[in-house]
């Protein structure tokens, strides 16, 4: 019968010393046997000892590995203990060989839930013959794949991890094994049969079992309250204010967040925390400092940087990747060199090249426009290491012979050579975590070599599949950095003591948690092992005894839990009864305490060594930013249109260049669609040139015209596009482009007469306001009354956008003012208009007119409506130039002026398009705001750059 025992940490110290080299100390988890042999080592330091040896302390599986190790030397054992990774790639090769587990979607999965099942049996004692009777078709399977496993076992001559406890039982029962005189099992929640009979085996020996349940010396500080919160954000807000107020008060403590689903909410926690506790870390240019506060649950090492890095890399050899990943290197990779950003600025460039149409890209054509992308000597300098690297990978790609198969050991050399040759810093060990991740790396790889003793070779993809499923599966975890707030999941907090402790998330959804039965193994027989949930009467006893000991372990601790995950309005129309959102096990636990509101709930209230509340705040007046030194502009009439819509994003866009990336998208995005569609229409009316022509022309000379110029302006798409379903995109937009275009010019037609008299007519010595730029007026036509200037839409504007104060749409307005004033020898402006390209409204958009220059006497009842609403006399036509160099000048002198204050003309409609959302915050000071709706972009946008 195993022996238990409730000791404080002082006492289980004082135990481990009286018989340092008989005493092995067995913890359930690598973060507990950690924190013991740190604890063990300060206890030591704080006794003023010089030097001391240290006691064994080992995690359970080490510990039963160094077991198999020892009898391995001694030549008690010869069969080869297999790794966790080798035991699954067996399983692979079982159900590869099976046709019904080859219909499912992935065998690698049901390897895996295979695998857990045949661990979880051995563990609970379910042998493989009391699986033959069952009717389960599930069950059968199962048994035909354990037993075909158990033959691959004898042929190999092995022992799978899954069945290291019932091995070791026959070694110690032999007396083959050294054991130790006793052993302190320390944060053992569930002890399986397996355990139980190994446990049983060593004390025949003999060899003295202890549990031990760690407990606090301090004896609990009164009612423990339970906060609740309206949000998941109210919550951790609170737990980092209540953590700051105890380390205030004593720096020395331990304190411990205990959160059931850590991974959800990591991001959210350390967000917070790092806010709340470490503000100073917040600031980007600040050295890099240790956190108050660290995660015992890792992450995959597939997400780490280096991890991600290296694997990305490999995959590009052989395979094209997403535009997506291809970013994530240039910025994140490891290839900058010089400027810190100049990965960044490859980026951009990349994203921003011309004749892209998305997918996926191989290394070579990335290569061919990192070749051509060559600008200054300075930039090249920036870019070297990125450009050597990718030289040597694109080598690699052309030798590398993926189709042949080769070791598992054979391949690991290729990839190691791969990533050396490419000279990129994957592995920087300046600190301590960069070291234990290339260690773990290592490791990884060793046991990426070690499958040669159970596989056969392979060829490169599916090696590198093998490989990205290890990364992914291994959870890397950082050994503790002796911070003192420790961020746990609730199993990973066995054995381990705080001071003072918070638990989160103690809703009743989240405490105790779900799981599933497993679904190989017959529901009677795990209900009888009392396997993890297959019993809830069971699990819930096992919950209980759970909560009281975690609870037990500490002196001061806290419960919270959320109303809602988010959004405080729907968690006050729910109106749910905290009570009932609780979880019952918590509420049990602590039947005295009180459910305080979170907003109630001061946990800066009343501390000596708390900091002074703030009482008033500072008034600051804003200042205008320092006025436009240069007076050219480089992006056309942008400045007064920013300036107009915000004066702070025109400061924010265009002086401090402050801009969105490119989205990354599949096919045409809108702006090349808008670029293309001018570009036709451009060299069409350069062929057409005047409205008789086109009157003269049949529909069917028409098309053929018009497909004509298409292609033409899709042939730099068309020469790079390498894959079948690019080719058909292209068909499908000269398709959409030709009927587009058919349509607007049935508008064409039913003008006035004219004759395109200017295309991409180019002002460049403009100027308004001080301030000069180069402009480019889409088209000027000559009719009876004077010049008309069109400017192509293919979003939707209405006539309004060009009035008032603060004209949405300024650049028509600016066209018009300037062309007059161009020359004393141009023709009087006669009528400016939009020519919209938008499928819902291809049409005229008239913005000032003198009669009868957009509509004929003949039918069009939509253009003459328009030009009725729009009928100017040249007297007002004059005014009207006259009103808009007012109101542009203006905006032009406040741009100049540096007048760069938040005012949103339309509130939080002009904030949906803007992207200094960042920089002015306003977001921050009025709530989040909905998304922008999806529209048509403007085509004079690229052209004016």
């Amino acid at each position: 019968m195993l022996s238990s025992s409730a000791w404080t940490e002082q006492e289980l110290v004082q135990r481990l010393q009286q018989n340092t080299s008989g005493t092995v100390l067995v913890t359930s988890t690598l973060r507990a046997a950690r924190v013991w042999r740190a604890r063990y080592n300060d206890t030591q330091k704080n006794s003023s000892c010089v030097a001391w040896v240290s006691p064994q302390i080992f995690a359970w599986e080490p510990w039963l590995r160094s077991l198999w190790a020892a009898a391995v030397l001694a030549g008690a054992e010869t069969r080869l203990l297999l790794s966790p990774v080798q035991e699954s790639h067996l399983w692979q090769q079982v159900l590869e060989q099976d046709g019904s587990a080859q219909q499912t979607l992935s065998v690698s999965a049901l390897a895996e839930l295979a695998q857990q099942s045949f661990r979880q049996s051995a563990q609970y004692g379910i042998s493989l013959p009391q699986l033959r009777g069952d009717a389960s078709p599930d069950t059968q399977a199962f048994y035909a794949w354990g037993t075909a496993l158990l033959a691959k076992f004898r042929k190999l001559s092995c022992v799978p991890a899954a069945m290291l406890e019932t091995a070791l039982i026959k070694l110690v029962e032999s007396g083959t094994v050294e054991l130790p005189e006793e052993v302190f099992l320390v944060g053992f929640d569930r002890i399986t049969p397996s355990q139980q009979l190994l446990i049983a085996a060593l004390e025949k020996r003999p060899c003295s079992v202890c549990a031990v349940e760690p407990q606090n010396a301090l004896s609990p500080d009164g009612a423990s309250p339970i906060v609740c919160a309206r949000t998941l954000d109210e919550e951790i807000q609170c737990a980092a204010q209540w953590i700051r107020r105890e380390l205030l008060a004593r720096p020395e403590q331990r304190i411990g967040v205990l959160v059931p689903s850590s991974p959800e909410m990591r991001d959210k926690i350390d967000s917070a925390f790092r806010a709340i506790l470490a503000p100073s870390t917040m600031d980007i240019r600040a050295p890099q400092s240790a956190l108050p506060y660290e995660f015992s649950l890792g992450t995959p090492m597939a997400h780490t940087q280096p991890v991600r890095t290296a694997l990305t890399l490999l995959r590009w050899l052989q395979r094209p990747i997403p535009q997506k990943e291809i970013s994530w290197l240039l910025v994140h990779g490891g290839f900058r060199s010089g400027a810190l950003d100049s990965g960044a600025t490859v980026d951009r460039r990349f994203r921003e090249r011309e004749w892209r149409l998305g997918g996926s890209i191989s290394i070579a054509e990335f290569r061919s426009w990192l070749h051509r992308e060559r600008r200054s000597t300075h930039e090249e300098e920036e870019s070297g290491s990125l450009r050597r690297a990718i030289d040597a990978l694109f080598a690699h790609s052309q030798r590398i012979a993926p189709d042949r198969p080769k070791a598992y050991g054979e391949w690991r050399d290729a990839m190691e050579e791969v990533l050396t040759d490419a000279g990129l810093p994957v592995w920087d060990t300046l600190t301590s975590q960069d070291y234990q991740l290339q260690q773990r790396w290592n490791a990884l790889l060793n046991e990426f070599s070690s499958l040669d003793a159970v596989a056969s070779p392979v060829r490169f993809v599916a090696a590198l599949d093998t490989l990205d499923r290890m990364a992914s599966k291994t959870i890397f975890a950082l050994e503790t950095a002796r911070a003192p707030v420790q961020v746990l999941g609730i199993p990973e907090s066995a054995g381990i003591v705080f001071d003072a402790v918070w638990w989160m998330s103690g809703r009743a959804t989240d405490w105790p948690p779900e799981g599933q039965a497993l679904p190989f193994l017959p529901w009677n027989l795990q209900r009888a092992a009392h396997m993890p949930y297959a019993d809830p009467a069971h699990d819930a006893l096992f919950a209980q005894s759970v909560t009281r000991t975690r609870l037990g372990a500490t002196a001061r601790f806290v419960v919270s839990f959320a109303l809602q995950p988010s959004d405080p309005a729907a968690a006050g129309s729910h109106a749910i009864d905290p009570e009932i959102a609780l979880s019952p096990l918590l509420r049990q636990a602590l039947p005295a305490s009180a459910i305080v509101p979170a907003q109630g709930f001061d946990p800066l209230a009343a501390s000596e060594t708390s900091e002074p509340r703030i009482e008033s705040l500072e008034t600051m007046h804003e200042e205008a930013a320092v006025p436009l030194l240069a007076n050219r502009m480089e992006r056309g009439v942008k400045f007064l249109e920013f300036q107009s819509a915000c004066p702070f994003r025109a400061f924010a866009e265009l002086r401090l260049d402050s801009r969105n990336l490119q989205e990354t998208s599949t096919g045409l995005d809108r702006a090349a669609q808008g670029n293309l569609m001018h570009r036709v229409l451009q060299t069409f009316w350069q062929e057409i040139g005047s409205q008789d022509r086109l009157l003269q022309d049949t529909e069917a000379e028409l098309r053929a015209t018009l497909r004509k110029h298409i292609d033409a302006a899709l042939r730099g798409y068309s020469s790079r596009a390498s894959e079948a379903w690019q080719q058909t995109l292209l068909a499908i937009e000269a398709e959409r482009m030709q009927e587009r275009l058919l349509v607007w010019l049935q508008r064409e037609k039913a003008r006035s007469s004219f004759t395109v008299r200017e295309l991409e007519h180019e002002i460049e010595n403009a100027e308004i306001g001080g301030i000069s730029f180069r402009c480019r007026i889409d088209r000027i036509d000559q009719t009876g009354h004077g010049d008309v200037l069109l400017d192509y839409k293919t979003g939707c504007v209405t006539a309004n956008d060009c009035a008032g104060d603060r004209p949405d749409q300024p650049q028509l307005p600016a066209y018009a003012v300037l062309q007059n004033e161009a020359s004393a020898e141009s023709l009087p402006i006669a009528g400016i208009a939009f020519a919209g390209l938008h499928p819902r409204k291809t049409e005229f958009t008239v913005i000032a007119a003198q009669p009868s220059v957009f509509a004929r006497q003949a039918e069009d009842p939509v253009a003459r409506k328009a030009d009725a609403r729009s009928s100017l006399s040249p007297e007002a036509m004059h005014e009207q130039l006259a009103d808009w160099k007012i109101t542009l000048t203006r905006l032009a002198e406040q741009f100049r002026s540096g007048n760069a204050i938040v005012d949103p003309k339309n509130g939080s409609q002009t904030c949906n398009y803007c992207s200094q959302a960042l920089l002015c915050r306003i977001r921050d000071a009025k709530g989040s705001m909905p998304s922008p709706e999806e529209e048509d972009s403007s085509m004079e946008d690229l052209r004016d750059q």
